[in-house]
């Protein structure tokens, strides 16, 4: 709505949507997804990651935006998370193929010129790593994982051949979603001096 009082026109800037949550009603006291880090929300959001389901997600995105602007930049969103919630190897395989299925639409939207650029963004690292092995990536974003706490030097690795192949890198939380500087939240999630 600012961009439309502003006048400014889709062609005048890129808008980026971190796709794989589809906006739901709230139907608790605080949204379900990564509990006690958000307040003041008026919906929740559920994954859904699939052929089917980033489309659908990509869709509510644009309409959330109103029809007259489009998305140029997208990304799998917390592919790690939808990963960690796995029950057995086979579920793990199963929801890795939902992972590549949705970039399939990814890069069948970019083909179509409907999108310009398709990346990842994840607190695990590994889980990128995994996804670059079998998926072309425009770009990447790290959170919470190259930081001034923390920076392993198999990560820094993979950025050199993430730089070498061209893919953009983007370095997300690099205080540790803010804790390094005074913040109560540690990778989004409040310490507990009870529990190490």
């Amino acid at each position: 709505q600012c961009f439309r009082d502003l006048g400014i026109k889709n062609d005048d800037v890129l808008i980026s949507n971190k796709l794989a949550w589809l906006r739901t009603p709230l139907t608790t006291p605080e949204p379900t997804f990564e509990p006690g880090a958000w307040f003041g929300l008026e919906h929740d959001a559920v994954q859904d990651i699939s052929y089917d389901g980033i489309l659908k997600c990509w869709e509510q995105g644009l309409e959330l935006l109103g029809g007259d602007y489009r998305t140029d930049i997208v990304s799998v969103h917390d592919p790690d998370e939808y990963l960690d919630a796995a029950t057995s190897p086979d579920d793990r395989k199963k929801r890795f193929d939902d992972i590549l299925g949705a970039y399939t639409a990814l890069n069948e939207l970019k083909q179509k010129g409907e999108v310009k650029a398709v990346g990842v963004g994840a607190k695990n690292w590994k889980s990128i790593q995994e996804i670059d092995a079998q998926v072309e990536l425009d770009w990447v974003m790290f959170a919470n994982s190259y930081t001034l706490y923390s920076h392993p030097s198999d990560l820094i690795k993979f950025m050199d051949a993430l730089h070498q192949k061209q893919v953009a890198i983007i370095n997300s939380a690099v205080f540790n979603a803010g804790f390094l500087t005074g913040g109560k939240y540690f990778n989004y999630r409040v310490l507990d001096p009870n529990n190490n």
